[in-house]
């Protein structure tokens, strides 16, 4: 989707699932953190250390500021230590 700012598609979806009722599901990672301790919370500050964990940080952002109503999810792979 070259060409497209990432808030403008954010902004398009949310008024379809406003549209729809329906809620916007972003799904997110623990991997914005650099898991220098583990156990992160939502209030955690990212250090995101890969091309990928910046570019889910940035789209959290982007949704937590242009979606109307979210739910935000993360996803953990593997044991927590």
């Amino acid at each position: 989707m070259v060409g497209i700012r990432p808030s403008s598609l954010v902004i398009r979806t949310d008024a379809l699932a406003q549209e729809l009722n329906a809620q916007f599901l972003y799904v997110s990672t623990d991997s914005m953190f650099d898991s220098a301790r583990g156990n992160y919370s939502e209030d955690d500050q990212p250090a995101p250390l890969s091309i990928y964990a910046k570019s889910k940080w940035l789209g959290e952002q982007e949704v937590s500021l242009h979606a109307w109503r979210r739910l935000s999810v993360s996803s953990l792979v593997g044991a927590e230590q």
